[in-house]
């Protein structure tokens, strides 16, 4: 696993943000002026869904959109370079969230707490997650019992948004989209490049498990290995912000606001949402109110619940304890939290795999110029 920033040692000549942000957009969207405009959506968040908002939201030509973003523009180079996504996470472009201090876990960790990575970006997570592309189990999706949620009811959209890489991702029609012209995310599957991929996956096969060609292709998951499938295009991350914002962008209805803080969703008597109140980073100390017939928070799991606790909405008690004017009494924002917890598991080997030794300047020319080599792979292999 990769613990020391490839990026970093093989940075090409450092540039301005604001030159690299109009030479991938064509605009610095700090700068972007609302005065005046009364939008029809507001979108906070560019992340995983709202990206995708803001692009099928503004497909309506006579709808004016406004998608904000507490970060910046996705420019850095270790967004881009699947072999520098460790570096991505603990920056500056990563809220750096950590758990309370737990009691019954975390034994190994500093004060019992885990990092809690949640992209500061456009693009949000997309752009500083391990790009794995995994769609889950059907059966979980049936065992909710809820109708419009099941498998078979998702199949279609998870078809719509992806663009399956026709050399390495076998055609399945049922379950797979290859058609190149449509669909907005492309997908790859890597390689057994590394012989420590095919050892794996014998040594899994050993244990019970079977070996299948496509895991999105699937019935069920259970007691299968496979090599991963990941959001790359010519060797790059394909964040939701490439995917979906790069071509939304272009539309004359749809502005972005990067380097600007929701504080709160503001409310009418009728408790109708009237637009937003953000601080721009270049004036932090000013309040900004922003102005829309609606609002959608697409922040994350916990940007999202904090913006609405913020607002007046969620437990009567903690909104008073906070002093927090109360708009809608809610008790369950910002309760019930799930999410998946990562152990890695380290092991030396004999065998060569992706290290800080594939940080040379070949290997950084040969990703940048071709989108190919040890940078372009990512951490996940089998």
């Amino acid at each position: 696993m990769l613990k020391t920033s490839i990026g970093e040692e093989t940075a090409a000549p450092v540039v301005s943000e604001s030159a690299t942000v109009v030479e991938r957009w064509e605009c610095d969207f700090s700068q972007t002026k609302t005065d005046g405009v009364i939008y029809d959506y507001i979108i906070v968040g560019s992340g995983s869904a709202g990206a995708v908002l803001a692009n099928r939201l503004s497909e309506q030509k006579d709808k004016r959109i406004l998608l904000i973003e507490a970060g910046g523009a996705d420019t850095h180079e270790e967004i881009l370079m699947p072999g520098a996504s460790t570096k991505c996470q603990g920056s500056e472009i990563d809220w750096q969230y950590k758990t309370t201090p737990q009691l019954h876990s975390h034994f190994g960790c500093v004060n019992q707490q885990s990092n809690w990575p949640r992209g500061k970006v456009l693009g949000g997570c997309s752009s500083i997650n391990y790009m794995q592309y995994v769609r889950g189990d059907a059966l979980d999706y049936d065992n909710w019992d809820l109708p419009q949620w099941s498998f078979t009811e998702m199949l279609p959209y998870f078809k719509k948004l992806e663009r399956a890489d026709l050399n390495t991702i076998p055609k399945n029609e049922k379950f797979r989209n290859h058609d190149q012209d449509s669909g907005m995310m492309d997908v790859i599957m890597v390689q057994k490049d590394n012989p420590m991929d095919p050892m794996f996956i014998e040594a899994c096969e050993k244990n019970g498990y079977r070996e299948i060609e496509d895991y999105n292709a699937e019935k069920s998951l259970n007691g299968c290995v496979s090599m991963s499938q990941i959001s790359t295009k010519n060797g790059k991350r394909w964040s939701t912000a490439s995917g979906y914002l790069l071509t939304a962008v272009k539309r004359e209805n749809l502005d972005i606001l990067i380097h600007a803080h929701t504080c709160r969703i503001v409310f009418d008597a009728h408790k109708q949402a009237t637009g937003v109140i953000v601080k721009r980073d270049n004036s932090s100390e000013k309040e900004e109110f922003i102005t829309s017939k609606e609002v959608i928070l697409s922040a994350g799991t916990i940007g999202s619940a904090q913006i609405l606790l913020l607002s007046g909405i969620g437990p009567q008690n903690e909104l008073e304890k906070h002093k927090i004017p109360l708009v809608v009494n809610l008790p369950g924002v910002g309760k019930n939290l799930q999410d998946h917890l990562m152990t890695p598991l380290f092991y030396l080997s004999r065998l060569p795999t992706l290290s800080s030794r594939d940080a040379t300047v070949e290997n950084h020319q040969l990703w940048k110029n071709e989108g190919k080599g040890p940078l372009a792979s990512g951490v996940g292999g089998s």
